[in-house]
């Protein structure tokens, strides 16, 4: 149709954790419960049970369909569910966990849940196949000791691991050092095959991780000076390759430190990630500088990081990049926030100003990226992007039908 039209709607109780398509089913997770620091929005816990209902109809939530992940401490749950958005709308429910949920990682074909008990190492539950079946666990401890867990991917048939080995500081026992840590498990969970960086101090944290093939570009903050007036924070890369043995290494380019820096919105997909890398393709990068109103260009195509170190301006100094959508090898649309003065005088994201700008990218050109056309779309956290008949649409609360983004 010349536009989207609504066919079924279902309801799944919970915030959402992940929704995704694959092929004619679309996967909806979501979770709810106590929170770890012992807040309930409910004064009878037992009242946590998820509501799913697909196209009018209450789903059927089955003991079978229930699991408890290890020995939980408070009440908290993750439910899977399976819509077939074919001619024939109906669902199917994988499983509903409760545990001490921490995280959920999840894909085509895969679900991995971290559980985080006070007093214990965390737990890593995998779910793999097409109904998400239960695979086995591991503990962090499987993978290295003080282990901590950042991200879990799958493909080629295993589970890719990603996080922090942490120590006392040699420098200074108040803070930790750390590297990075990647693990590459079998889809059994039998085998598991461990790599490490160089050993950092001044407190490494991993603050974002792009997947690129069988590589994942890390981006890592370092703290200087920490504990006194003069504290700075450091951005550094780091790529793991999983092609073979699995290697760790820093090359000398070093990015902006982004994750965290005032009056920055660090929203995103899933769970408050910051996404500042732009794939180009061929291993080209866009990344936002500290601004972040503008961006530096990364050239990872190589075996070591060519960098460009001139800024190309985005917008207005007074906005800020928020998300982005690829369109193609040479645009993209970068959603920008601008703050509001509040009657005090002084800057305020309260209601921000939010638009869609839309650039060209051309590595052959000196101007590089070009601002080519903006699109007012009301609030921020309203907006989506998606792709139908050839063409990209974004929605947001200003309209009440998908508008195209003409390139």
């Amino acid at each position: 149709p010349a536009q989207p039209e609504f066919i079924h709607s279902v309801t799944q109780t919970g915030e959402i954790v992940g929704a995704f398509i694959s092929g004619s089913r679309f996967i909806l997770i979501t979770s709810d419960g106590e929170c770890a620091c012992g807040f309930s929005r409910l004064d009878d816990k037992s009242k946590y049970i998820p509501s799913i209902n697909c196209a009018g109809t209450e789903l059927d939530i089955s003991d079978d369909s229930t699991h408890i992940l290890g020995t939980p401490t408070r009440v908290q749950y993750a439910a899977v569910c399976t819509y077939d958005i074919s001619d024939n709308m109906s669902a199917s429910v994988n499983g509903i966990y409760y545990g001490d949920i921490s995280q959920v990682f999840y894909g085509a074909g895969f679900m991995a849940i971290m559980t985080h008990t006070e007093g214990y190492s965390n737990e890593f539950y995998f779910f793999s196949g097409r109904e998400y079946l239960y695979a086995g666990k591991l503990s962090a401890d499987n993978i290295a000791e003080n282990f901590s867990l950042t991200n879990i991917t799958y493909s080629n048939g295993s589970y890719k691991l990603t996080g922090m080995q942490y120590r006392t500081g040699t420098e200074n026992p108040d803070t930790f050092d750390g590297r990075i840590t990647a693990a590459d498990v079998s889809e059994d969970l039998a085998n598991i095959s461990v790599g490490c960086g160089q050993w950092l101090s001044s407190l490494p944290e991993i603050t974002e991780i792009t997947l690129d093939s069988e590589r994942q570009i890390v981006c890592l903050s370092t703290y200087d000076n920490i504990f006194t007036d003069d504290l700075t924070i450091s951005g550094h890369f780091a790529i793991i390759d999983f092609s073979g043995c699995i290697s760790v290494y820093e090359p000398a380019a070093a990015p902006d430190y982004l994750d965290g820096i005032e009056n920055i919105f660090s929203m995103g997909k899933p769970y408050g990630e910051f996404e500042t890398m732009i794939s180009m393709g061929n291993g080209i990068y866009l990344r936002y500088r500290g601004s972040p109103d503008s961006l530096d260009i990364y050239d990872f195509s190589g075996e070591s990081v060519t960098s460009f170190t001139s800024v190309y301006s985005l917008s207005d100094a007074d906005s800020y990049c928020y998300r982005h959508c690829v369109l193609s090898d040479s645009l993209i649309a970068v959603i920008s926030i601008s703050p509001t003065v509040d009657k005090y005088g002084d800057l305020s994201f309260r209601n921000p100003e939010c638009r869609i700008n839309l650039y060209s990218f051309n590595m052959d050109t000196d101007e590089k990226v070009r601002l080519i056309s903006q699109y007012e779309c009301g609030s921020y956290e309203s907006v989506e992007f998606f792709y139908a008949n050839g063409q990209t649409y974004f929605v947001s609360d200003l309209s009440d039908v998908p508008m195209v983004i003409k390139q």
